[in-house]
C-alpha cells in the first residue's frame, strides 16, 4: 500500500516539478536566449542647424543601438559611435561612413526625398546580422 502512495507522489512531483521551473529549465540551467534584446526605435531630432540627427552606437556584440530610427523626409545626419573594440563601417543607400574603431565617431549627412524604410548594415558584419532600419516618413 505504501509503495502505491510513493509512486503516486513521485509521479506528481515529476510532472508538476518541471512545469513549475518555468523557462529557465530548472536547477543549474540557464535561460534560453535568442540573442541580444533589440533597443526600441528612436526618432531623429532636429540639430542646431535644423538638420535631423541621430547617433547610432556599435559594439563588440555586432549590433546597432538603436537598430531602428524614425525620421522625416529631408536631410538627416547620422553619427556612428564605436563603443567597443571591433571596427565597423556603416553602409546606407547612397552613402557610407568610413571605418571607425573603438572610441571613435564618424558621421554622414544624407537627404531622403521619398518616404520608405531604408536598410543599413555594417560593411564588415552584415553576414552576422548587423543591420538596422531607417524609417523615413
Amino acid at each position: 500500500m505504501h509503495w502505491r502512495l510513493l509512486i503516486a507522489c513521485a509521479g506528481t512531483v515529476l510532472t508538476t516539478g518541471c512545469a513549475s521551473w518555468g523557462p529557465e529549465g530548472g536547477p543549474g540551467a540557464w535561460p534560453a536566449s535568442a540573442g541580444p534584446t533589440p533597443t526600441p526605435a528612436v526618432s531623429a531630432t532636429p540639430g542646431p542647424d535644423g538638420v535631423q540627427q541621430v547617433t547610432l552606437s556599435v559594439d563588440d556584440q555586432l549590433r546597432f543601438h538603436p537598430a531602428r530610427v524614425i525620421a522625416h523626409v529631408g536631410p538627416i545626419r547620422i553619427m556612428l559611435r564605436d563603443v567597443g573594440t571591433v571596427s565597423h563601417a556603416l553602409l546606407l543607400p547612397g552613402a557610407s561612413i568610413q571605418e571607425i574603431s573603438g572610441g571613435t565617431i564618424g558621421s554622414v549627412t544624407l537627404t531622403f526625398n521619398q518616404p520608405g524604410v531604408y536598410r543599413f548594415t555594417c560593411a564588415y558584419h552584415s553576414s552576422d546580422g548587423m543591420s538596422g532600419e531607417l524609417d523615413i516618413r
